[in-house]
């Protein structure tokens, strides 16, 4: 019979074991000795809201390891959860950002960061490699959520032994990296999500993760190529949709034929953003369209509903948050190398990039005649390119209806911000208001809430 007295130990195994876990998923090993190595004092670890719970345990771990540094957790991200939070940890002067979980592997600008992916559950890896349908005498290319990462070596051991004879398993980008340090890059095309491809012409490809994530991004890079999704939590495996295509090249017309721009900062921490947003401020004024900047951290339907007055946005974000295809949206939502396309920077074809690097931003603009109307695909009429107003098409001539974007736009609104109206009355002597809610208002001189008005 058990004893009803507990002497501690049950507590003191379970500590033991969720140390030994932490340990191992999140690479205290390498953590600690990268702090060493570099002599680092202030380290910010930044981890998704799934794995705060055991924030404490690797903290406790590093500091005793590293008595002299100070360590912190970055809890809710400016962004998306993928991209180090260089704002949130400059806000407490940190040297040094270690950063868990999915990650879409984009560069910091000012940090120095470490990557740590952690470990998905992976089981039954023979039964994976078995689901793998496509000819062993063609290539194949095997491209994974970083959480997989671990057990790629294993699984692509399997695929040998099942037959498979040209299987390429592209590296990932550095997972420790500081911009002050000389870094030879890769040209942007050759890299997919952080996989660092020489070649990108495969007749098979096989994604290793969840359907939802990542796909669009290999779908528009590999278009030639035939890809299968395998996701290890079911242990299943799918072809992947094409409509993606169509479906970007519909948005970009629709931006095509927008008047007022607005451009959604969607990262602070990927090189050359500054740059990006600039470019695009330049491509928009060039074409004879108004913009709008916004910084309003993660995005929802909601949030842009607040702006009627823009028809179209563009998103500036790490290659992993770049394509939004949600239908809650009212406008569409571009990216920046849509945007070229839409304005005569570079034509639409099989190649397609959300990089930074892969944008035009050295080339000289296209020259635009701004009274010349187009015709927009989407509406099926002409359409003025800087007033979006629509032409008349009659006997061998068409008329154009000049304006202000912002003037009509401004025109068009119920209210358009207080009004001082000069003149029209008296100065008065302000009087005492009322206060609570909005469904139960009360008078200041009185002590007691009276009937709501």
């Amino acid at each position: 019979m058990e004893s009803l007295v507990d002497d501690g130990s049950r507590t003191i195994q379970r500590q033991v074991d969720v140390d030994t876990y932490t340990t191992g998923f999140f690479d205290v090993d390498r953590t600690v000795e990268t702090i060493v190595k570099y002599g680092y004092r202030r380290i910010a670890l930044q981890m998704p809201d799934e794995m705060l719970s055991d924030s404490s345990s690797v903290v406790h771990q590093i500091q005793e390891r590293v008595p002299d540094a100070i360590v912190f957790v970055l809890g809710d991200t400016s962004y998306g959860s993928c991209c180090v939070d260089e704002v949130n940890a400059n806000h407490h002067n940190a040297d040094f950002i270690v950063h868990y979980g999915q990650s879409c592997l984009s560069r910091t600008t000012a940090l120095p960061m470490l990557l740590v992916f952690g470990r998905k559950e992976w089981n039954d890896l023979s039964k994976c490699a078995a689901l793998v349908n496509a000819n062993k005498e063609e290539s194949l290319v095997i491209l994974r959520d970083v959480g997989y990462e671990y057990k790629i070596d294993s699984f692509v051991k399997l695929l040998a032994e099942l037959g498979f004879r040209n299987v390429y398993v592209p590296p990932l980008d550095e997972s420790y990296y500081d911009p002050k340090e000389e870094d030879v890059a890769l040209p942007s095309s050759s890299i997919i999500l952080g996989h660092r491809m020489e070649l990108t012409d495969f007749d098979n490809c096989v994604y290793i993760g969840s359907p939802k994530n990542q796909i669009a991004q290999i779908n528009l890079k590999l278009c030639r190529t035939r890809i299968m999704i395998l996701d290890p939590s079911t242990c299943t495996i799918q072809n992947a949709e094409r409509s993606i295509i169509s479906k970007r090249f519909l948005k970009m017309q629709q931006a095509k034929d927008a008047s007022v721009f607005g451009i959604l900062v969607g990262t602070m921490g990927v090189q050359g953003y500054e740059k990006v947003i600039a470019h695009l401020k330049s491509i928009i004024a060039n074409a004879g369209r108004k913009s709008y900047t916004f910084l309003m951290g993660k995005l929802n339907p909601q949030k842009l509903a607040n702006f009627p007055i823009v028809d179209a946005y563009v998103l500036v974000a790490c290659e992993q948050n770049s394509l939004i295809d949600s239908k809650e949206f009212f406008q569409p939502i571009v990216t920046p190398w849509e945007i070229e396309i839409a304005f005569g920077q570079r034509e639409w074809s099989e190649h397609y990039s959300c990089s930074f690097a892969d944008l035009s931003i050295d080339k000289p603009l296209p020259q635009h005649d701004h009274d010349l109307p187009h015709f927009s695909t989407t509406s099926g009429t002409y359409l003025n390119p800087t007033t979006s107003k629509r032409a008349d098409a009659g006997d061998r001539h068409i008329t154009i209806q000049y304006a202000s974007v912002a003037g009509d736009a401004l025109s068009t609104m119920s209210f358009r911000g207080l009004e001082p109206n000069k003149g029209d009355k008296e100065p008065a002597k302000a009087i005492s208001g009322q206060v609570g809610i909005a469904s139960a208002l009360y008078s200041l001189d009185d002590s007691k809430k009276q009937t709501p008005r």
